[in-house]
């Protein structure tokens, strides 16, 4: 039978066989197809078709053999990112620009290198890639199936128009119950609930409820109970509702992880868990890190933990307070100062400023302590 691979950038009715590439291309296999059919799509300009995926995908990002190699590091990204490959982007330039060295400038200059070749200076990774590069017909591609995302909904038809939380609550435990016993592995992302309301069927309200640790139905059903609830309580609807509905949207799988020999990586895991739920309570959690300003309660943020990117360690001077407060007025200090450092710098104003820090025993406590220019006594934070 003849294979015919049709590509898409957006979803189409054509076959069932559907996978899903690089969060860009859908691919559809019309292989099991009427001849008739097969061909119709082949002919159509908005498709790429081949009878390979590695040709539909080489017709789609518009590569031929004279194509300059540059051309090919969007469809490596996209090909490693698919197949969750540990390469870099940093050392997907440097592939590059080793080919370049080698002399090779087109694509079609790649077939001075054999496969083995390529997968000993490169890795196994670069070498089936460029093996489908090269080799598009008899090349092998791994088949993923896209699954639909299923959205399981509820809708609610009261007796009576009510605003009774209670009543709300009620009937959507029963409803998650329910849920949970036939999908118990369900991973939630999203709970969404629409209330219709008497007055004005039109303009329905909701209240969106978004999770960030992925809790699944049955394992995790008192927790979403208890974060629905939080919110239905603090829900003011403008009319009584006459119904409303329920959506659940299903969370993404999660990601393989890298296991390491020389890092206890579980213990990361479980704070980054344990933020998530905190912060899914809208509970705040931060971590100090470093701005470029010299004073001492501006030198720094809060910012998430889950959002903190840079690996730059926030350290403050020996016997500074971790968390800077802002300078609070005080009466000169009766007991023993410790002189810890003198700090002088100008304002945007050009104004001149001069703080003497000092360490002093306050309740039991170590606290900081400045002396500015104008001989008034400040309190800024306290020494752990």
């Amino acid at each position: 039978m003849n294979t015919l691979f049709t590509l898409s950038e957006t979803p189409q009715e054509l076959s069932p066989h559907v996978m899903f590439f690089a969060k860009r291309w859908w691919i559809y296999d019309l292989s099991p197809f009427h001849e008739f059919w097969r061909q119709l799509m082949g002919s159509k300009k908005e498709f790429h078709s081949a009878s390979t995926i590695w040709e539909a995908l080489l017709k789609a990002y518009g590569l031929h053999a004279f194509s300059a190699l540059e051309m090919l590091r969007p469809f490596a990204e996209d090909y490693h990112q698919h197949h969750k490959n540990n390469v870099s982007a940093r050392s997907s330039q440097k592939v590059f620009q080793t080919l370049s060295h080698l002399g090779l400038q087109k694509l079609g200059h790649l077939r001075r290198l054999t496969a083995p070749q390529i997968q000993r200076r490169f890795g196994v990774a670069w070498g089936k890639f460029f093996y489908g590069i090269l080799e598009p017909k008899t090349a092998p591609w791994i088949w993923i199936p896209h699954k639909k995302e299923e959205i399981l909904q509820r809708d609610f038809e009261f007796d009576h128009p009510t605003v009774d939380a209670l009543l709300i609550f009620s009937e959507l435990s029963t409803a998650l119950t329910q849920l949970a016993a036939t999908h118990p592995f369900f991973g939630v992302q999203k709970l969404r609930v629409t209330f219709y309301l008497y007055e004005q069927p039109e303009s329905p309200m909701g209240l969106d409820i978004a999770f960030t640790h992925r809790p699944f139905l049955k394992r995790d059903h008192a927790w979403i109970m208890k974060i629905l609830q939080e919110r239905l309580m603090h829900l003011q609807l403008d009319e009584r509702a006459e119904r409303m509905s329920l959506e659940l949207t299903p969370a993404r799988p999660p990601q393989g992880l890298q296991l390491s020999l020389f890092q206890n990586e579980s213990e990361k895991m479980r704070w980054h868990h344990l933020i998530e739920k905190l912060e899914d309570q809208n509970f705040q959690v931060f971590q100090p890190q470093p701005t470029a300003s010299y004073v001492p309660e501006l030198s720094w943020k809060r910012e998430s933990p889950l959002r903190i990117t840079t690996t730059e360690v926030f350290q403050q001077g020996l016997q500074r307070p971790l968390i800077q407060e802002n300078p609070c007025p005080i009466a000169k200090p009766e007991g023993r100062l410790h002189f810890m450092e003198r700090l002088q710098w100008f304002d945007e104003r050009g104004k001149s400023h001069c703080r003497d820090y000092f360490m002093t025993r306050s309740y039991r406590q170590w606290i900081w302590i400045f002396l500015d220019e104008s001989k008034r006594w400040y309190r800024q934070g306290v020494i752990e």
